[in-house]
């Protein structure tokens, strides 16, 4: 979409105009998808421009009330709560940015597309649960996740400090997902549901795999 392009090269006006331009035709034509589409791209343009924060929530209000609409997936409706976390953040509305977060891994986890991708992580989610019941194996296993995802940086580092801070004891799952992505909250879920519950990995192990 050109008004990504414009937003992405530094030309936040060109690109305001071009994405409400979309959200007109968007509604003109009664194509619910782009406009929900536009209208969570505009607030997320608009949050971080000076006195234009009410106006950002106000557009995140909107794609959201059209994306309960549709279907979750399609729309990425997880996005759009994350959005609202973060514009209510800086409203310092603490917490409705936690319920808002709340809704997005809730979303998230509903998504039938969620499971498959917990099945690439079953390794590290068994080993975990393994560690925490003192399994010596599984202990060096989980060392070896924590190590490798310190080296890949980022938000897997910051993954890999969440799953330290579970084999210390922490089970509150607010606090441990908070930062996290919606790649790596599900994961973190997943763990802390079978700590309570381990038959809950039996539905994680026998999902079939998505073919790469």
């Amino acid at each position: 979409m050109l008004a990504n392009v414009c937003a992405d090269s530094g030309r936040p006006e060109v690109a305001e105009t071009w994405f409400r331009k979309v959200i007109q035709v968007g509604k003109a034509t009664g194509n619910t998808l782009i406009t929900a589409g536009a209208l969570h791209n505009l607030a997320a343009l608009l949050q971080y421009q000076p006195g234009r924060l009410s106006e950002a929530r106000q557009f995140a209000d909107e794609a959201l009330a059209i994306k309960q609409t549709l279907d979750a997936g399609t729309v990425n409706i997880w996005a759009t709560h994350g959005l609202l976390a973060e514009i209510a953040d800086q409203q310092s509305r603490p917490g409705e940015a936690a319920e808002y977060r709340r809704l997005a891994r809730e979303a998230k986890r509903q998504f039938p597309g969620t499971a498959q991708e917990l099945r690439r992580f079953a390794p590290v989610i068994v080993a975990v649960v393994q560690a925490v019941h003192d399994d010596t194996k599984a202990n060096s296993t989980t060392d070896e996740h924590i190590r490798q995802a310190n080296q890949a940086g980022g938000e897997a580092a910051e993954f890999a400090r969440v799953i330290q801070r579970i084999l210390a004891g922490e089970r509150d799952r607010d606090p441990l997902c908070q930062g996290l992505s919606y790649q790596f909250s599900p994961v973190v879920e997943t763990i802390l549901e079978a700590l309570a519950d381990p038959s809950t990995l039996d539905s994680l192990l026998s999902a079939p795999e998505t073919a790469e």
